[in-house]
Formats: C-alpha cells, sequence, structure tokens
C-alpha cells in the first residue's frame, strides 16, 4: 500500500511505495502476529535530485551518485580507519526523481541497503503511483479469475487498493523535517 510502513526479513526488503524497514525472523513475527513493530525511529537523509537526465543517465548511475555525492561532501568515507557512512541505520528519503516509474523507484529503495540505510522512501508523483496500483490491481484480479489458492486474501488486497484508489494519499515528509544531512545532484 502507498501509504503504509512495511517490514520483511532481509535487509533488501524494501518497498518502492510506502516505507519498509528490514528486521530479524524474530521481530518481522512479531510485527505478522500483533499488527504493529515498535521501533524508534531513525535519523533521515535527504537526497535531492534536480535537472532532467540526459540520455543514457540510467537508475543505476543514479544509484551510484548518491554515495559519489556523499564521498565529495565528506558524509561518507571508503577507507576503514576513521569510517564515516551518514546513511548507516538512517532512512533515505528521495526527492526529485519525478520521471521514474514505480519498478525504477524500486531500484533506488533496494539499493539504499547497501548503503546501510534502515529504509528508503521516494517521493513519486501522485499519478505514477495510482497507474501502478490500477496494475495491480489488475494482476490479483487475474489471480484471483485464474483460480489462485489464496482468492479470499488477494480479494481482500484488492478491495484495500481499491479503497485507497477512491481517496489516494501518500506518504509526505513534514514541511519542517530536519535532516542529518541534505545531498544535491544534479542530473542535468
Amino acid at each position: 500500500m502507498p501509504d503504509t510502513v512495511g517490514t520483511g526479513g532481509d535487509s533488501h526488503t524494501r518497498f518502492p511505495l510506502g516505507i519498509s524497514f528490514p528486521a530479524g525472523s524474530g521481530l518481522v513475527a512479531f510485527a505478522a502476529a500483533l499488527g504493529f513493530m515498535p521501533m524508534e525511529m531513525p535519523p533521515s537523509v535527504l537526497v535531492r535530485f534536480s535537472g532532467r537526465r540526459r540520455p543514457g543517465i540510467t537508475v543505476r548511475d543514479m544509484v551510484n551518485a548518491i554515495p559519489y555525492a556523499a564521498i565529495k561532501q565528506g558524509l561518507l568515507t571508503v577507507a576503514k580507519k576513521g569510517k564515516k557512512n551518514i546513511f548507516a541505520g538512517a532512512i533515505l528519503e528521495i526527492e526529485g526523481v519525478d520521471d521514474l516509474s514505480v519498478e525504477e523507484a524500486f531500484e533506488l529503495t533496494d539499493a539504499s541497503a547497501e548503503r546501510s540505510a534502515a529504509a528508503c522512501t521516494v517521493s513519486l508523483p501522485e499519478a505514477t503511483v495510482v497507474r501502478n496500483v490500477r496494475d495491480n490491481v489488475a494482476l490479483l484480479r487475474s489471480l484471483v479469475k485464474d483460480g489462485y489458492r489464496d482468492s479470499d486474501c488477494l480479494s481482500r488486497r484488492i478491495a484495500d487498493l481499491e479503497a485507497w484508489l477512491a481517496a489516494p494519499t501518500l506518504l509526505k515528509r513534514d514541511d519542517h523535517a530536519e535532516y542529518t544531512a541534505v545531498i544535491e545532484i544534479d542530473l542535468a
């Protein structure tokens, strides 16, 4: 769900919509059983892309631009002695990527694990997210129609997604959010 906080038992459990935090299997089981997961909110690092991507610049290039920019700002070091990693244990909040699809946004969120980040969220335009949710509803309906064995579960998810589509809301940062660091990356 685009307005949801989720979890999974692997460091690469990252959502392109909403936000997810990886956790150990015990904490994931706790969250599944009780419907919530206790946690202290980690600090955030804002990554703001600007400019229009030039032809040939891939999402993987954008992934690599994040640590490169942090190194240039002295926020990340490669050497082990005196190691600095502004991303370690933090939430990456990525803005300025309005031209990305949800699938491309997943590449950014998934790669945040490579930075040792606790989580990542990408600000996408509502129209992009709505299109993705509609596609997911169509896929889930086809699974139900084809006799998928957990059709009751899928039908509940379809209802949840349709309710979200009736009044879409996206996670947004607070107007006066404070960040451990702000990393600006010009794609032009």
